[in-house]
């Protein structure tokens, strides 16, 4: 695999690991008693996140990476891009029970 779609691969991985963290956090922040596996899933995501920048740096430096090294990291993200896509669509459903727990909060606090 070439350097650029490796480099791809990473900047995808990191917009979808942005967009999760934001999904994540504004339900554990909107929703009274949100799960607390919901943490766990902001912290793994986190330390995923912090491996990917290292990686992309790794790509941004001159040093070199075997064509084997290549091929094993372009497989591995390649499995990571569509596991979190899938997890992505599986929390954009959280976005929409934050909303309805907050619409519900809020006629409560009006009556």
């Amino acid at each position: 695999m070439d350097p650029l779609s490796l480099v791809a691969s990473i900047a995808g991985l990191l917009t979808i690991t942005a967009q999760i963290t934001t999904i994540v956090t504004n339900f554990t922040s909107r929703v009274i008693d949100a799960p607390a596996f919901s943490r766990v899933i902001l912290d793994n995501i986190s330390s995923t996140r912090a491996i990917i920048v290292q990686l992309k740096e790794l790509f941004d430096s001159d040093y070199e990476v075997s064509e084997i090294c290549r091929v094993a990291m372009a497989e591995t993200l390649a499995g990571c891009v569509v596991q979190f896509d899938v997890l992505r669509k599986h929390l954009d459903g959280l976005a929409g029970t934050a909303d309805r727990q907050e619409r519900v909060g809020k006629m409560d606090r009006l009556r």
